[in-house]
């Protein structure tokens, strides 16, 4: 989990996209738990660089807002 421990996060956009710009996964929850699998197929990707970007939507006092440092980067499978 990329977020310990999880506090005044309401939810997140998190996106991975494969070398072509794909989108191949995707998650609302702040747990993320991503395990290298397709969310289209369920099935394992392939090894390789993934990109991914992550909008945080945190609790405020004034309500529910996006981060405005929005994370990416780049995410490499091992099998």
């Amino acid at each position: 989990t990329p977020f310990q421990p999880i506090r005044f996060i309401h939810s997140l956009e998190f996106k991975v996209y494969n070398r072509w710009g794909n989108l191949v996964f995707e998650s609302n929850d702040p747990l993320i738990q991503w395990d290298g699998k397709s969310s289209i197929n369920n099935k394992n990707l392939n090894e390789g660089a993934y990109f991914y970007t992550c909008i945080v939507n945190e609790e405020r006092l004034g309500g529910v807002v996006p981060n405005k440092n929005h994370l990416k980067g780049w995410i490499q499978i091992i099998r």
